[in-house]
């Protein structure tokens, strides 16, 4: 494993080193071991100084040295994830257990103190779909302004729910993205106002999620960058910085994408196979202003790496590869 450590160290530092104002990767840190898959949602607490992950049946905190501490015993991995402030998570874990029953639970976790707080649940049979359910939840989600939410459903019917219940902010002052037929809408939670930000019909074809840059000027999904202001695309697995493919395979495609909270970056996991029993995980930072495409390691082969993620100030890198989490501190020039 150190040897393996070494040479990801390495090869990052040079794929990072040719880019111009963009920061190399000065070390990288193995943190701890994780459980099963990941989540949908967020790995970073707002102040970037905490990671939240699942270990050994533990919610567990580290720092940005990597020194970790266990929160609170969770027997389910969760199904999403967002941070409600700096100390609290808002956190659905669903449960299908050994008898007749799935539970579902939106769970409100102190990080500090460990406390855990049921916030909804909802039970039905496994004999039965989950919109047969009368009363259900959606979420959690974080807003584009950065507020924890949540869908509470009766019947059918959905309620916006802003958490932690004492937020200042009010559901009309809440945005989040919706799709049309006729273009893509910031659209309060309260259904009282919504702006067009983009004329393209992207209801028909967008691949879920969808995500906004933190400037609102672009958005992305499957792959795909869009430039809000004229519609202009950028289809990643056609950059022809990635040809020719790795030796041994036919094609590559993207997964995991987000952007950066404070530039025109993109950071992804790049996935090469050939079509049958080879594949080849690595990786990669995209500035889709400037066109730079850098790939960060490609030591690490199957099943490694996953879900990438920068820290809110943009110097951090968290990622899992072979059932460890690791960090990864990028040098600013």
């Amino acid at each position: 494993m150190a040897k393996q450590i070494l040479m990801l160290l390495l090869v990052m530092a040079l794929a990072g080193g040719n880019r111009a104002g963009e920061g190399t990767i000065e070390q990288v840190m193995p943190v701890a071991p994780v459980d099963g898959g990941m989540w949908d949602g967020e790995f970073w607490s707002p102040s970037g100084t905490k990671i939240v992950f699942f270990s050994g049946g533990q919610l567990t905190i580290c720092d940005t040295l990597g020194r970790s501490r266990s929160v609170a015993k969770v027997n389910l991995l969760p199904r999403g994830l967002v941070w409600s402030s700096e100390d609290e998570l808002l956190v659905y874990l669903r449960d299908y257990g050994n008898g007749d029953t799935v539970s579902h639970r939106l769970t409100a976790i102190n990080v500090t103190s460990g406390e855990m707080r049921v916030v909804e649940q909802y039970r039905y049979s496994k004999q039965q779909k989950s919109s047969e359910a009368q009363r259900t939840f959606r979420g959690p989600m974080k807003s584009v302004e950065g507020v924890a939410y949540y869908y509470r459903v009766n019947s059918g019917a959905q309620n916006a729910i802003l958490w932690p219940p004492n937020s200042k902010m009010q559901l009309g002052q809440v945005h989040e993205l919706r799709t049309g037929k006729d273009g893509l809408y910031l659209a309060a939670l309260d259904a009282s106002d919504s702006s067009m930000i983009s004329h393209k019909p992207y209801k028909p074809y967008l691949t879920l999620p969808l995500r906004l840059s933190p400037d609102r000027s672009h958005i992305m999904f499957g792959g795909t960058i869009v430039r809000l202001a004229d519609d202009r695309l950028i289809v990643l697995d056609t950059l022809s910085q990635l040809k020719p493919f790795p030796p041994g395979t036919q094609g590559c495609g993207f997964g995991s994408e987000s952007f950066s909270p404070v530039g025109p970056e993109v950071i992804f996991r790049l996935t090469c196979d050939n079509g049958h029993d080879y594949a080849l995980d690595r990786l990669g930072i995209f500035n889709y202003l400037t066109f730079q495409l850098s790939l960060l390691d490609t030591t690490l082969t199957t099943s490694a790496p996953f879900e990438p993620a920068f820290s809110p100030d943009g110097r951090r890198i968290s990622f899992v590869a072979r059932g460890v989490l690791y960090l990864a501190v990028r040098r600013q020039l």
